[in-house]
């Protein structure tokens, strides 16, 4: 994987900006349901859902998943 200077920016400044309290991918993956399903009740607030929608602000990844995810969720709408 090659990574263009604006993704090595993005990363810098996430590891940076990272503590303690930040969720992995892995950990985001456990609660995106949730956080999705609290989002479509207009719930989506709490320390569990900042930490959710900051992991997917530093992680294309997993905001790519998030995307899939709600797109995937309003065509059963």
């Amino acid at each position: 994987m090659k990574l263009n200077p604006d993704d090595i920016r993005r990363l810098a400044k996430f590891t940076l900006e990272s503590g303690p309290d930040e969720v992995t991918c892995e950990q985001w993956l456990h609660m995106v349901g949730e956080y999705v399903e609290a989002e479509q009740r207009g719930e989506a607030d709490g320390p569990a859902h900042a930490q959710v929608a900051k992991h997917v602000a530093a992680c294309t990844h997993c905001a790519e998943e998030l995307a899939l995810l709600r797109e995937l969720l309003d065509g059963e709408a």
